[in-house]
């Protein structure tokens, strides 16, 4: 079965929060489950099989889902993988989300370390790394050059 890419169903009419109001993560009959989802009845979905995706601190993240057009057996290693995935997905949603805390952190950090703290303005460090950029690297003169030429080594 293929569901189109960009489909969107509104969450509350959703198979996937229904199951999770229902405590129900499988059903081989979700037209008798859920006679008004109509997104699952448009769609032809007979079997529904969903694992909820929570992060660590329990809040919901969304759900890790598998249909089928035709009445498939309930499987216990099936479920075993999806929610292996489930978990895979939370981490990773974790990971992130701490990866642009860091992120976050060490920019106000920066910025930190070139603000003086009594005035506000930028300090010495902020002048030095910019310094560069506000001038043109200058041609050496010819007088420069002749001194490096003979100066003693």
């Amino acid at each position: 079965m293929q569901i189109p890419e960009g489909f969107s169903v509104p969450w509350n009419e959703s198979l996937c929060k229904r199951a999770i109001d229902d405590n129900c993560q499988f059903s081989n009959d979700v037209n008798t489950r859920w006679p008004s989802c109509i997104a699952a009845q448009g769609m032809g979905i007979i079997t529904f099989f969903s694992i909820p995706v929570r992060l660590a601190d329990g809040s919901l993240y969304g759900t890790l889902c598998a249909t089928s057009r035709n009445k498939q057996p309930y499987n216990l290693e099936g479920e075993q993988v999806m929610e292996l995935f489930a978990n895979l997905i939370s981490h990773y949603i974790e990971k992130e989300t701490l990866v642009d805390q860091l992120r976050t952190a060490n920019v106000a950090l920066e910025m930190h370390s070139y603000t003086d703290e009594l005035t506000g303005l930028a300090n010495r460090r902020a002048l030095f790394k910019h310094l560069s950029s506000m001038f043109p690297p200058r041609a050496r003169t010819a007088a420069q050059s002749a001194d490096d030429l003979y100066r003693p080594r």
